[in-house]
């Protein structure tokens, strides 16, 4: 898995005055940046996977605490989504390593009117 770090600024400061009757302001960035990249190892991966049957998931959407939480939480368009784990993986014997590629870096400078 590739991640890019960034982080950076930036800051601007009116110029009042300099031309009569003109706002403007002048601006400047600066972006630094680099690439991780993470790999996972693992000596053993089990996997536990269950089947619900359809009467337990109505019976678990029916209980009132989950009513209520999809009451207030409705999504967008007013609709409902609940997801139910059905599966875990276990990892042992992990082992991490990442890699950090390149770095970048930038700079802006400019005037606003």
């Amino acid at each position: 898995m590739c991640t890019t770090q960034a982080s950076g600024f930036r800051l601007s400061v009116p110029i009042a005055g300099m031309i009569p009757g003109v706002n403007s302001t002048a601006s400047i960035a600066a972006l630094f940046a680099k690439k991780v990249y993470n790999h996972w190892e693992f000596e053993r991966l089990d996997t536990f996977v269950i089947t619900p049957k359809q009467t337990y998931v109505t019976n678990a959407v029916s209980r009132p605490s989950v009513k209520e939480y999809l009451e207030r939480n409705k999504g967008l368009f007013n609709s409902d989504t609940l997801y139910m784990i059905t599966g875990l993986a276990v990892a042992r014997g992990t082992t991490k390593s990442w890699e950090t590629t390149g770095s970048e870096r930038g700079l802006a400078a400019g005037v606003g009117v």
